[in-house]
């Protein structure tokens, strides 16, 4: 279950508007099964908070909710949401999720009072709910002081205080802290300065319905359909059933397969398959493998349009292929999964 979400949430990446919302719902989902189950842990709070702050971004109208936020979701991994344009200015959702977020965090903390991920995201909602003193002393909780000097994550901090003073109006203060963090490898700083300088035109390649890819097969057929078409045996796993959705989780030739159902009606995304690859010896359609370089990779499917960064992977995202693939800190690919929503 908490797998499943964390890749749902990954995958509300490659799109936007209604359809994100509903993955980053589903996500939630998982991690609320999980709570009312008993299985309550700093990560499952953390991670169920990223998902309503990504999803108050719809709502938000002021220039926050077009910034690339640096969320954590455990584990360790940090989500860069290639977000659009502002949202649609409804303030009381928006304010409803930001506080949502803010009480799931707080949980998390209070089960850990040194786990950063949760603090780091509870500044960025502070920052979002333009309490900035507030945000500003979450950047100095004992949390964050933790992990300050490691250098993996020390540009994330410079980053959400550049956001931060010049979300104050203090450009000189921002200016600075945005270079130490595009020093320290920020992916998105420097794009997140641009669009507080309302400098910056948002990205639009996730506008277009992705082309199929005909070389690309899982389970015999083109992505979409081999998946669309694999029928859950009867001797699958039931994850979780409730009044929401079910989650029925199944394998077949090295993959594990993930099969999320919603109950709730009228809704942008009826279902989702995910298959994720458990073997070894397993091969992708144009010979990757577990192990392969990341400039084997690239020579096989290009640069991806979208990566979510990790301190311990990175995901690449292939909307083309309905694929997302896996790579670590060594550079090599460490897994990959398949997906499709209908």
């Amino acid at each position: 279950v908490f797998e499943m979400s964390n890749n749902l949430k990954v995958i509300s990446s490659v799109y936007e508007g209604d359809r994100q919302s509903a993955l980053l719902d589903f996500a939630v989902f998982g991690y609320e099964h999980l709570v009312n189950s008993n299985i309550q842990t700093a990560e499952i709070y953390n991670n169920m908070a990223v998902s309503k702050i990504l999803k108050a971004q719809k709502y938000g109208n002021s220039i926050f909710a077009s910034l690339q936020l640096p969320l954590v979701l455990d584990q360790s991994s940090i989500m860069y949401e290639a977000s659009g344009s502002k949202g649609s200015g409804d303030d009381a959702k928006f304010n409803a999720l930001m506080n949502d977020a803010l009480e799931n965090l707080d949980k998390a903390l209070k089960l850990d009072d040194t786990y950063w991920p949760a603090s780091i995201n509870k500044s960025l909602v502070l920052l979002g709910l333009e309490k900035y003193g507030s945000c500003e002393d979450e950047l100095n909780s004992k949390a964050i002081k933790s992990i300050k000097d490691n250098i993996s994550t020390a540009y994330i901090i410079s980053e959400i205080q550049g956001i931060l003073n010049y979300s104050k109006g203090d450009a000189t203060k921002g200016k600075p802290l945005f270079a130490a963090a595009i020093k320290s490898g920020s992916p998105t700083a420097h794009a997140n300065e641009l669009i507080l300088l309302d400098k910056k035109v948002d990205p639009d390649w996730n506008k277009t319905p992705p082309a199929i890819d005909t070389i690309e097969k899982w389970n015999g057929n083109l992505v979409y359909k081999g998946l669309r078409d694999f029928r859950t045996g009867t001797d699958h796993v039931i994850a979780y059933n409730n009044t929401k959705a079910e989650l029925l989780i199944d394998s077949v030739a090295g993959y594990q397969t993930f099969e999320l159902r919603q109950k709730i009606g009228f809704c942008a995304v009826q279902k989702v398959k995910i298959a994720t690859n458990y073997d070894n010896s397993n091969n992708t359609s144009r010979g990757l493998k577990l192990g392969s370089t990341a400039n084997e990779l690239t020579k096989k499917y290009s640069n991806p349009p979208l990566k979510v960064l990790g301190t311990l992977f990175t995901y690449w995202l292939y909307p083309n292929q309905n694929l997302v693939i896996r790579v670590d800190d060594n550079k090599r690919v460490a897994g990959w999964f398949y997906y499709m929503i209908e």
